[in-house]
């Protein structure tokens, strides 16, 4: 009878018994990378002799680990020891890892465990490698964790029209970019197109970092034309940023920012993204 560590309290029922050592050993034994080391340790070779032939990622890091392989009832074991008991955990073979994370990912009451409860009881009961990115794949993939994990649909409020107040009142910038790299080492154009009169302002830059943008906006736009009363951009950190937002306030600058997904950006922040195609 195959052993381990106690599970919690709301652990998964199983199918795939862990104390069915013919069915698990057989497994293993066809198993292309646990197949060399079972066949080693039932054979209770040395470690002189080392399986033939190339080993695989895995059958290396069961290999590396062989001090603590056993075989109980026929099955590869693997010990392992905390400050109390000892444990032996079932090898699982290929063939049946799917079929053990989809009971585990269950819990009683048909609850899905998140990945990392899955890790838990996965140490607990069983090893192979790669276990961990096994279990997170698998909530990954699984349809019931992803529509539960996605959460309820933020509100959003209608589409609003903008007014046009006046020439100067409301500028949408943008960025465009990279472009191919000019001569003097400039990829990226600043545009702010004034809302009402479709007068539109293009500064090139070398780069697009917070500080290049607020710069080219204080010296290319604010101070040859003046201050507007509202700026609109899109959520890009070039725009949201602690730096940009100093400079607004100090100049009374109201600031207005579009989502990344509205379907209509192109009619908001992107009012300078046509004028880039003249």
């Amino acid at each position: 009878m195959l052993t381990g560590a106690p599970g919690p309290a709301a652990a998964p029922a199983q199918t795939v018994e862990l104390s069915d050592s013919a069915r698990i050993s057989a497994a293993q034994e066809r198993d292309p990378d646990i197949g060399p080391l079972w066949k080693w340790k039932s054979q209770a070779l040395s470690d002189a002799d080392e399986p033939d032939g190339i080993l695989s990622i895995q059958t290396q890091q069961l290999w590396d680990q062989r001090a603590s392989l056993v075989m109980v009832d026929g099955v590869l074991c693997r010990c392992f020891e905390n400050a109390t008991e000892e444990f032996q955990h079932v090898v699982v073979p290929k063939e049946l890892r799917g079929e053990l994370l989809a009971q585990f990912n269950v819990a009683v009451g048909g609850v899905h465990l998140s990945a990392r409860k899955m890790q838990l009881i996965l140490r607990q009961r069983v090893y192979w490698p790669g276990s961990k990115a096994a279990s997170g794949r698998f909530v990954k993939e699984c349809l019931v964790c992803r529509s539960a994990g996605s959460g309820p649909a933020r509100k959003q409020g209608p589409l609003q029209a903008f007014e046009k107040v006046g020439p100067y009142h409301r500028l949408h910038i943008n960025l465009t970019g990279p472009h191919p790299v000019s001569r003097t080492g400039h990829q990226y154009v600043l545009t702010a197109l004034d809302a009402c009169t479709r007068y539109l302002i293009c500064v090139p830059l070398k780069d697009k970092t917070a500080v290049t943008v607020a710069h080219a906006l204080d010296e290319h736009v604010f101070l040859p034309f003046g201050s507007s009363a509202v700026i609109v951009s899109d959520q890009g950190t070039e725009f949201c940023n602690t730096l940009l937002s100093e400079l607004c306030q100090r100049l009374h600058i109201a600031r207005l920012r579009t989502t990344n997904d509205c379907p209509l950006m192109e009619q908001t922040s992107g009012y300078t993204v046509p004028s880039m195609n003249l």
